[in-house]
């Protein structure tokens, strides 16, 4: 045990100074957003299921990755708190989207806090402060949430993209996370009560995109379309994930929400696809679909929340059908295949000196 916990030590160690290294020749200083900790989200999730179903893939590297995750985790820390210490960090929440950005940090932590829960034994006091900075800003950050969808429902302010529903991600993110700690310690009324409280953060939400759409021509809703917009299936993913791991809720809420969940993605993938086309044709490939924007990794999370929700029906026997089987037996190459691209832009940005028209870059 001793020398698993010096081996892991040294391959920190290692893999900080090769981070630090690669950010040196960024040509870009990385502009500080409160939804940064959607990048620990995609990745999290990802490691979390989808690479461990991938051939070839060995203990040793997803704890490699879990170690690397831990180490973008830091780098946040110590960014967000240097914006504090020169005042910048107000900036990045006056607006209503980036309070809601920060539910990235809660369910980024959250995920961090399970994968060291499950890597490393020995280093379980760093699985506990990620849970525990979870649930301290969870807290808060639900109370502000809850606030600002109020004050958009009745439009004293105006935001319309799928930021808002990482309201109900953080808040399953919580759940999961408590259960993995404490499992039945918790009464089951609690879990039942805050899984239904997630549910109605994201109807909420819902309500306010739709009200948004309904009153909006067709190619604006297409140019404008974000990559947010994708969390409308994702929330869905995690609350079902949420309910078929506690199982503290019928067996046909969660059908219902697979069937949703699905829906949605073929919808807001869909329409995701068609404004990816448009930039194509209008930009090329380097400066219209190659634009990185942090929004993009929540695109990455939610693909693979609906893998790890389609695999948790199998495992937790709710339900099966031909298109689950398939997602549970090949998604996680679909999944490797967007976090690789996602990759690629992220490093193709920031390590290239070449700046983006932005009269051609619609982001998302």
């Amino acid at each position: 045990m001793k020398k698993e916990c010096l081996n892991t030590a040294l391959c920190f160690f290692i893999l900080l100074c090769l981070s630090g290294l690669v950010r040196y020749f960024y040509k870009k200083e990385p502009r500080p957003s409160t939804a940064d900790g959607s990048i620990v989200m995609a990745i999290g999730i990802f490691s979390f299921d989808a690479l461990l179903k991938l051939p070839l893939v060995s203990r040793g590297f997803t704890q490699l990755v879990t170690l690397e995750l831990l180490i973008v985790w830091l780098f946040l820390v110590k960014n967000y708190l240097n914006q504090s210490l020169h005042g910048g960090f107000k900036c990045l929440i006056n607006h209503t989207a980036g309070q809601f950005g920060i539910g990235t940090w809660v369910a980024g932590s959250s995920i961090l806090a399970l994968l060291f829960f499950r890597d490393f034994t020995c280093y379980r006091f760093i699985a506990w402060l990620c849970a525990f900075l979870a649930f301290i800003i969870w807290l808060p950050y639900l109370a502000l949430s809850v606030c600002n969808l109020w004050l958009i429902v009745t439009r004293q302010r105006k935001v319309h993209i799928g930021i808002m529903l990482l309201a109900t991600v953080s808040t399953q993110s919580i759940v999961l996370l408590t259960y993995f700690m404490f499992a039945t310690t918790i009464p089951r009324l609690a879990y039942q009560a805050v899984i239904v409280l997630g549910y109605s953060l994201y109807f909420t939400g819902l309500f306010i995109i739709v009200r948004y759409l309904l009153y909006s021509r067709l190619s604006r809703i297409i140019l404008g379309w974000h990559s947010t917009n994708s969390i409308l299936h994702g929330a869905l993913s995690i609350s079902g994930l949420a309910a078929a791991t506690t199982k503290v809720i019928s067996d046909q809420l969660i059908i219902v929400t697979w069937f949703l969940a699905t829906g949605f993605l073929l919808l807001v993938e869909g329409i995701s696809v068609i404004k990816g086309i448009y930039r194509f044709r209008r930009a090329g490939f380097t400066e219209g679909i190659l634009v990185y924007d942090v929004s993009q990794w929540a695109r990455v999370f939610t693909l693979g929340m609906y893998y790890t929700f389609n695999l948790s029906l199998i495992t937790h026997q709710v339900y099966v059908n031909p298109l689950i089987q398939w997602v549970a037996y090949y998604g996680q190459y679909g999944v490797l295949g967007i976090v690789l691209f996602e990759l690629v832009n992220y490093f193709y940005y920031y390590l290239s000196s070449k700046r983006i028209d932005v009269h051609f870059a619609y982001k998302g």
